[in-house]
């Protein structure tokens, strides 16, 4: 497996020295959000409780403190104390970065596979404006001063999971994807840049078909993989932009 972390570093550096980064603004300090929704899943992790962190960015050059901003909430479900704990008034930005975040901190429930939501809003302080509230896409007009947590103590399918990429979603296939790439559920929850995605997919592909043209014992096994053809073996089918080996007609199904 080292020699597939090493091809997947090697991609991610491409990645990153490649990414197109936001121009920072010169003027005033603003903040928004650049994801319109992050969902979050307590799926197969083994910890009852979690702290999300909601990512926002700022307008403006970084400075050398921390600085904090405001939010409120528009909209709760879910059961104080129950299912999260008291919610912050403010979120921070690290010294040093146009990146910071909202810490909410959420709680699994057991049995309860139902889907929550918590609407934040961000608003004026001292340190920070709100004088970027619209942005546009595909036509629609969108506020960036608000958005949308969703969470649950069942297992979803996150957003960064991009079927063109990573094929059917399954609990066995997210294990092995987290162990491969280094990256948690809070990576996960949040959909990501599309050249990232095919960095993570590339390397992993690669895996998985060896695994498979080595021979029916050394074949991953996935028990949640939906596809009848795969006779509970893991692939990537599904995967518009890889290729993907199928697993031999003449084989018998998992065990």
């Amino acid at each position: 497996m080292k020699k597939y972390l090493i091809i997947l570093a090697t991609s991610l550096l491409l990645w990153n020295c490649s990414e197109d980064k936001l121009p920072l603004y010169s003027g005033e300090h603003a903040v928004y959000f650049k994801e319109k929704e992050i969902n979050f899943s307590f799926g197969l992790m083994s910890v009852m409780d979690s702290v999300v962190r909601v990512p926002v960015t700022s307008t403006g050059a970084p400075v050398g403190y921390d600085r904090h901003f405001r939010v409120v909430y528009d909209s709760v479900s879910g059961t104080p104390g129950t299912h999260f704990d008291p919610l912050p008034v403010e979120g921070i930005f690290p010294a040093d970065s146009s990146t910071g975040y909202i810490p909410v901190k959420l709680r699994r429930v057991e049995g309860d596979d139902a889907i929550y939501e918590i609407n934040l809003r961000l608003v004026a302080n001292d340190e920070f404006s709100i004088n970027l509230p619209e942005k546009y896409d595909q036509r629609d007009t969108i506020d960036v001063t608000r958005a949308k947590l969703t969470y649950s103590s069942a297992m979803t399918m996150p957003p960064a999971w991009v079927v063109g990429m990573f094929g059917y979603f399954s609990a066995t296939k997210y294990v092995l994807f987290c162990e491969l790439t280094g990256r948690d559920a809070s990576f996960w929850s949040v959909p990501q840049n599309f050249s990232l995605c095919m960095a993570l997919a590339a390397p992993i592909s690669t895996y998985i078909d060896e695994k498979i043209l080595a021979g029916r014992d050394h074949a991953l096994r996935d028990p949640g993989n939906p596809n009848p053809e795969d006779k509970g073996f893991l692939t990537l089918r599904g995967a518009i932009y890889l290729t993907y080996t199928r697993i031999p007609d003449d084989w018998e199904p998992a065990n």
